[in-house]
């Protein structure tokens, strides 16, 4: 208890259960501890982008409900007294690259999966539309959600531990 300085969740805390996690943060964090929480949005403003999550919501069955967890859970962070930045950043993608990436998403499908094959070809399509120079740009923003438990209304410790 009160051990650590500062708990960091890097775009997984739809993986934990919510209330258990952030009890258990306020439990382990010292009283001037920090606890953050990041998450990388995908923007959606360009025809690439849009055209990339209706790709996502074709082929990746679980891309719409994990987006419904993360904005109610990132409201509930807002009403138990967290802080909000948000960084703006670009990532760039050759093909390979851009496949890696996609398949790396939790709610990609595996291969063998009857959606894995158009998923494939349609990043191809995708990219054979829209690179410049073999290159992508996805525009992203960084939401950074950052407090300290002592002054936040988090649930009172459990002790619960998380896996």
């Amino acid at each position: 208890s009160h051990s650590v300085d500062f708990v960091t969740v890097g775009r997984a805390l739809h993986w934990f259960d919510y209330h258990k996690a952030l009890s258990e943060f306020a439990r382990i964090v010292k009283p001037q501890g920090w606890v953050v929480v990041v998450w990388l949005k995908r923007k959606t403003s360009t025809p690439m982008l849009a055209q990339y999550e209706e790709l996502l919501l074709a082929y990746a069955s679980e891309h719409r409900g994990k987006k419904s967890i993360q904005r109610k859970m990132e409201n509930q962070l807002l009403a138990e007294g967290f802080r909000n930045t948000i960084v703006d950043c670009q990532w760039t993608f050759n093909l390979d690259q851009l496949k890696g990436h996609t398949f790396s998403l939790s709610v990609s499908p595996d291969v063998g999966h009857p959606n894995y094959a158009p998923l494939i070809h349609g990043l191809e399509a995708l990219f054979d539309k829209y690179h410049r120079d073999e290159r992508l740009v996805f525009d992203y923003e960084t939401s950074i959600y950052y407090g300290q438990p002592q002054k936040l209304s988090l649930s009172q410790p459990s002790g619960i531990f998380l896996r």
